[in-house]
């Protein structure tokens, strides 16, 4: 329930209204530094505790304010995933790309390539949503300035998709990647929460907006999509979480405000 991104609440309605729910608290992937935090959205029967062979793990708070360079820190931080609730001004998270032909196009053959590979092995819904992730990844990768053979050879190696032996199935990936940059304007490409839902990563980065803020600080405490967003964001990394304050929140809760309320989560127990 706590990762109901949707809002749709048919699993809560579902475990308030069964006659018998037992409740596994052993989480085997999230640290225990995380789940600390990510606790605080819980209710006291879905608090989760790190198995024994978790690790602490590590919570960097970063301000936005004191970076020279987003672009910059975003591409340099070796972040597995990258995410925040929603697009700003300064962070894109092509969201609206299904409605863009190039993506479209792109994630058609990424798609296809994938079917070819896993159809024997997992879903449907799997290979689409796992084709809807790594298209951005290339898009991406294209921002950084990989080249399109580059891109493709990198998912390769990564066993997406098998190695093309049908030269014109390459060259249709190859031509969608090419038609034309994809269109970040100026600011850096991250992924929505909802993307990145259900993947992790050893580092991840979490852009905190004023829209998750007020329900980490405690200002809302209603259970809804918006804390599931929240909840979701904090239990992605397996290691590394780095919170990025944004400007607006640094502004409305103050620096001061901010530290003092993470410090009793990042002191080691």
């Amino acid at each position: 329930p706590k990762q109901d991104v949707k809002g749709h609440g048919n699993y809560r309605f579902m475990i308030n209204n069964a006659q018998m729910v037992h409740y596994d608290s052993s989480c085997h992937r999230c640290p225990q530094k995380h789940l600390r935090l990510s606790n605080t959205l819980a209710c006291k029967e879905e608090k989760q505790v790190a198995a024994n062979d978790n690790t602490e793990g590590t919570i960097d708070i970063v301000f936005e304010s004191d970076i020279d360079s987003i672009d910059e820190f975003i591409v340099n931080g070796s972040f597995g995933l990258k995410y925040i609730s929603k697009k700003t001004s300064r962070f894109n998270t092509h969201q609206q790309k299904s409605q863009n032909a190039q993506f479209d196009t792109l994630k058609h053959e990424v798609q296809r390539a994938m079917q070819e590979k896993w159809k024997d092995n997992t879903t449907e819904h799997e290979i689409f949503r796992a084709a809807f992730y790594i298209t951005e990844q290339m898009f991406i990768d294209l921002g950084n300035g990989l080249s399109s053979y580059q891109i493709i050879d990198k998912w390769t190696r990564n066993n997406a998709f098998d190695k093309f032996t049908d030269k014109q199935r390459y060259a249709q990936m190859k031509s969608a990647l090419s038609l034309d940059r994809a269109d970040t304007g100026n600011s850096p490409v991250v992924q929505s929460i909802e993307i990145i839902k259900g993947l992790e990563a050893e580092r991840c980065l979490f852009i905190l907006t004023t829209d998750l803020a007020s329900y980490l600080f405690k200002q809302k405490r209603t259970e809804n999509k918006t804390s599931h967003l929240l909840y979701v964001a904090l239990t992605r990394s397996s290691e590394h979480l780095t919170i990025l304050i944004t400007q607006e929140v640094e502004s409305l809760y103050t620096r001061e405000a901010i530290n003092s309320f993470f410090d009793s989560f990042l002191e080691t127990e």
